[in-house]
């Protein structure tokens, strides 16, 4: 069995971009991967966005940082498998 990866994607009010980024990792060929995507609290539609993948390989959860970017990806590699 292939080793777990995990992709971890910062955000905040990126969905149109964000959309880009699941897409590139849900396309890859390698099959044993999560991604957790920590938003910071965005008022676009990101979260639904996220949602609406249906992939239990995909994980999102908030957070509200104050823009600080490193907490962000710190608690995307806390979450991580």
């Amino acid at each position: 069995m292939n080793p777990l990866i995990s992709v971890v994607i910062p955000t905040f009010n990126r969905e149109k971009v964000l959309k880009r980024a699941i897409d590139s990792v849900v396309s890859q060929t390698y099959d044993n991967w999560e991604l957790i995507i920590v938003d910071n609290c965005s008022v676009d539609d990101t979260e639904n966005l996220v949602y609406g993948y249906n992939n239990p390989n995909i994980k999102i959860t908030s957070i509200d940082n104050d823009g600080v970017i490193g907490l962000s990806r710190n608690v995307g590699i806390q979450k991580a498998n």
